[in-house]
């Protein structure tokens, strides 16, 4: 697997040193937006099914998930997406890499041709 340019260019450029970078694509999207972009891309019939964190939660505990993995899922999904900070398309990329981000939609097309996602 290669590193994604903007890691290679955070490590080598001075210029990008004790900044934090926040990498998104061009849109904002919601999980069932991904998962309907993934779909297409891989010509699957691929579903989003909303559940609460709480049913999620009971999910991952009862298929013995560790217990450091679920809090992650836990703090991940009860804080940071909650969070309209974290809800915004950032420019960061194209500051780094000058040249704009590539769409959900492009990335998913891409990563389904290389056949990562075959069964």
């Amino acid at each position: 697997m290669t590193l994604p340019m903007v890691v290679v260019e955070a490590i080598l450029r001075d210029d990008l040193n004790s900044k934090t970078l926040e990498v998104t694509g061009p849109e904002l999207l919601s999980l069932e937006e991904a998962v309907a972009e993934i779909s297409k891309a891989t010509e699957r019939n691929i579903q989003f099914i909303p559940a609460s964190l709480e049913q999620y939660l009971t999910h991952m505990k009862s298929a013995n998930i560790p217990a450091e993995v679920i809090w992650l899922f836990e703090y991940l999904f009860s804080t940071v997406l909650t969070n309209p900070e974290n809800q915004m398309v950032k420019h960061d990329i194209e500051y780094v890499l000058g040249r704009k981000a590539v769409s959900f939609s492009s990335f998913a097309q891409k990563t389904a041709a290389s056949g990562v996602w075959n069964a």
